[in-house]
C-alpha cells in the first residue's frame, strides 16, 4: 500500500523540523544526576538490508530498510526506518519513524542542510521514493522547511509563512 502524505499545520512543521537538527548518530546529553555527559542512543542505528536499487535515468540508487531495533536502540527522536542514497556527495533521503505521534517524517540531507520534505502514515513504498526522486512525484519533492548548519555550530532553520491567517480586530460599532 501506498503511504500517504499526511496535512501538517504550523506546529507540526516546527515540531518536524527539529529532528534535523539532532543527530541521526546520537546527541550528547548531561546526566541529571552525575553531570556526565553521556551520548544518547542514535536514531540511524546499525542493521540495514537493501530493499531495491531504482534506476532513475543513468544513476542507480540504492534503498535501504532498517532491520529490527534491538534493546536500548531507539532514540528519543525515533528511529530511521528508510534511507536513499542519492549521489556520492553526501545527499540523502533519510524517513524517520517517530512515535509521539506516530508517523513517518522524511528529511532531505546535503552537506550542510536538511529539508523536511513530508509526513507520511507509514513509511514510504519503493516505488514512491523512486518517484520523489526522480521528479514524478514534484509534490512529495518541496521542502516544507528546512535546517542550515553553519560554520560556528550554529543552526538557521527556515520555515514557511504560517498558515494560519493572522486574526483580524474585531470590528467598531
Amino acid at each position: 500500500a501506498r503511504a500517504e502524505r499526511l496535512p501538517v499545520d504550523d506546529a507540526d512543521i516546527l515540531a518536524q523540523i527539529l529532528l534535523a537538527t539532532f543527530d541521526g548518530a546520537g546527541n550528547e546529553a548531561r546526566d541529571e544526576g552525575s553531570g556526565r555527559m553521556e551520548v544518547m542512543a542514535p536514531r540511524f542505528g546499525n542493521r540495514w538490508c537493501l530493499s531495491t536499487r531504482a534506476r532513475i535515468g543513468d544513476s542507480v540508487v540504492p534503498i535501504l530498510r532498517a532491520g529490527a531495533a534491538g534493546p536500548g536502540e531507539s532514540a528519543i527522536d525515533g528511529r530511521s526506518v528508510l534511507a536513499a542514497l542519492l549521489n556520492d556527495a553526501g545527499s540523502l533521503l533519510e524517513v524517520i519513524e517517530t512515535s509521539d505521534p506516530h508517523r513517518f517524517v522524511m528529511l532531505f540531507h546535503q552537506i550542510g542542510e536538511v529539508s523536511l520534505l513530508g509526513t507520511y502514515d507509514r513509511a514510504p513504498s519503493d516505488e514512491q521514493i523512486a518517484d520523489l526522486v526522480s521528479g514524478a512525484d514534484r509534490e512529495g519533492g518541496r521542502a516544507r522547511a528546512s535546517v542550515r548548519l553553519q560554520s560556528n555550530g550554529n543552526s538557521e532553520i527556515q520555515l514557511p509563512a504560517p498558515q494560519t491567517p493572522a486574526r483580524q480586530p474585531a470590528p467598531r460599532t
